[in-house]
């Protein structure tokens, strides 16, 4: 496409946090919002399906490799209008919350260790540390139907690890949050807890984060630990033996099958064990 960056036959391995994936067919990489309408416009007049994907770090790719992948992390930019701040698709939330520490606006300390961008965080409203970035969404402008649009906080809605984004299938383009006045050195320390915290708790190695959402507000991670799972492995795929929650990719040539089968497994030793079944949180792109 004129003007739209394109890879064909790109390594998956290196959009997915896990390391592992086949082959992308075609792998869009726009840079602006009017590149994103334009290649989303192009595919669907092709009648082709396409994956979107942030920075890969909740996402499975297939070994077997997928067709066509629009990777929105290029889209970037900031602004900040008094207590409100304005972020493309693509800015990482670590990005958003130095530019709110910057102009002295809290809400986003919790959330500056989540490694993914706004577009995926809004989409699965991620959180931590009891805090959502729903929480803070007053605006999204959107591209659905080939329309761009702006949807007001009237008519969002988000839950856990839900919202109408990833319901209604919309393509994120930018997001406004509104936040809170606050001293910059209080703002600055809480972050500094939650990484401190983050870091002492999850494990090192390649990961997607939490491999399953609460049940009943009771982390995955809980039954997980108490069946003794901590290193149960499937080829390079492994429990984290550092937190529960965690499958890590332990090195050589694993494959995202790997990941499946070992999670498949989990899911049913819980489910056997306590009558729970529990839910992936991560994203697949392809069969597994």
């Amino acid at each position: 496409m004129d003007g739209i960056k394109v890879i064909e036959n790109a390594d998956g391995k290196k959009y997915s946090s896990f390391s592992s994936g086949g082959k992308i067919k075609k792998l869009y990489l726009p840079e602006n919002e009017n590149e994103v309408v334009r290649a989303v416009e192009y595919l669907t007049e092709k009648n082709e399906k396409f994956f979107i994907l942030g920075n890969g770090t909740n996402t499975l790719i297939s070994d077997d490799g997928v067709g066509n992948v629009m990777c929105l992390k290029r889209v970037k930019g900031i602004e900040v209008r008094g207590a409100e701040i304005v972020g493309r698709c693509g800015e990482t939330m670590k990005s958003l919350y130095r530019a709110a520490e910057r102009n002295g606006l809290s809400g986003l300390e919790e959330l500056s260790g989540i490694p993914g961008t706004l577009g995926g965080a809004l989409t699965m409203n991620a959180g931590a540390f009891g805090t959502e970035i729903g929480d803070y969404v007053t605006e999204i402008t959107v591209l659905h139907g080939g329309i761009v649009q702006k949807i007001q906080k009237s008519d969002l809605w988000f839950s856990y690890r839900d919202s109408v984004v990833k319901k209604k299938g919309y393509v994120v383009l930018s997001a406004t949050l509104r936040l809170k006045r606050k001293d910059k050195n209080l703002i600055a320390a809480r972050a500094k807890d939650c990484e401190t915290i983050r870091r002492a708790a999850q494990p090192d190695s390649p990961s997607l984060g939490s491999t399953f959402k609460k049940h009943d507000l009771v982390s995955a991670a809980y039954y997980i630990d108490a069946l003794n799972l901590k290193g149960f492995s499937e080829g390079g795929a492994k429990v984290s033996e550092k937190h529960a929650g965690f499958i890590i990719n332990s090195g050589g040539a694993t494959k995202s099958r790997d990941y499946k089968i070992l999670s498949d497994a989990i899911s049913d030793k819980v489910k056997c064990a306590f009558g729970i079944s529990l839910e992936r949180e991560i994203e697949i792109i392809g069969n597994i």
